[in-house]
């Protein structure tokens, strides 16, 4: 009798398994999306907001600014994810360039294109736009947070945290903004090889990187967690564009000034992220423990 009470149980149960992975596809069902909340003020907010316009998000140069590019357009002074961005990532194949959505000269953009200018984001916009839902939990409040790296004074002046110059880093933690003239990106965690997880609005569009370690390895544990995530969580974006790669130079690590966050007041980490490794950060933060 134990024999066939034992053998109906372990049918119950394959049964149940069978149901439920085809209710949840096997490249999410073991984690899900982040959920951001507008307006809340921790670390944890911080990349979870980050993360909704990776992978359906693509690079406009231009995008996230007004058309004077002097500040943030209402797309990046809005809550939550602008429609028409996944709506133009889903229209494009893998062959998209952002120099076709700009005047260009000798295939080089030169001059964003107003009427482009809602369709994505480019590296600044994309900052803004997470500062904002950061910040704010309605649309269209102030200015926004749309600047250039020559601004980056203003972060200090807002008490946000600490600016620190590329030769005087010693770490990166969940959180910091990257900056240098002409890029942004935002550090998820650093890795125990010295590599560090990102994401960034870079071409082709909104997505998760690696760097390679200090000594130039492509091959770094940062990398890989990226190309992981992005194919497992962004299977759109990572089967139109993985070809253009997850990984990014030693650049990435000794060329940016580094804003750290304030936590003990602008930027609140009760999750303790800024004390855990990137793989620690990318489990959490996509409910994967």
């Amino acid at each position: 009798m134990s024999r066939l009470k034992n053998f109906l149980l372990e049918i119950k149960r394959l049964v149940l398994f069978s149901l439920v992975s085809l209710v949840l596809p096997a490249s999410v069902s073991a984690g899900r999306i982040p959920e951001s909340i507008p307006g809340s003020r921790t670390i944890k907010n911080f990349l979870a907001t980050a993360m909704q316009p990776v992978g359906g998000t693509l690079y406009i140069w231009g995008g996230g600014w007004n058309d004077e590019d002097t500040a943030a357009s209402r797309t990046a002074r809005h809550i939550g994810v602008w429609p028409q961005w996944k709506e133009f990532f889903d229209s494009q194949d893998s062959s998209y360039n952002f120099v076709n959505y700009a005047i260009s000269e000798n295939g080089e953009a030169k001059t964003p294109v107003p009427a482009y200018l809602p369709l994505g984001l480019d590296c600044s916009g994309y900052r803004g736009w997470i500062l904002y839902n950061v910040f704010h939990n309605k649309d269209m409040e102030g200015t926004g947070y749309v600047f250039s790296s020559a601004k980056v004074p203003k972060f200090v002046d807002n008490n946000w945290g600490d600016v620190i110059n590329p030769s005087n880093i010693k770490n990166f933690k969940a959180g910091d903004i990257m900056v240098k003239p002409g890029h942004t990106y935002m550090v998820i965690g650093q890795c125990s090889d010295g590599s560090v997880v990102f994401v960034h609005s870079s071409p082709p569009g909104v997505h998760i990187c690696g760097t390679v370690t200090p000594d130039g390895n492509k091959q770094s544990k940062a990398a890989a967690l990226a190309k992981s995530y992005m194919k497992k969580y962004y299977p759109e974006y990572d089967k139109k564009y993985s070809h253009h790669g997850y990984v990014r130079s030693r650049d990435y690590l000794t060329q940016y000034t580094q804003l750290r966050w304030n936590t003990e007041g602008t930027m609140k980490d009760p999750d303790c992220y800024t004390k855990m490794t990137a793989e620690q950060v990318l489990k959490n933060l996509f409910g994967e423990e």
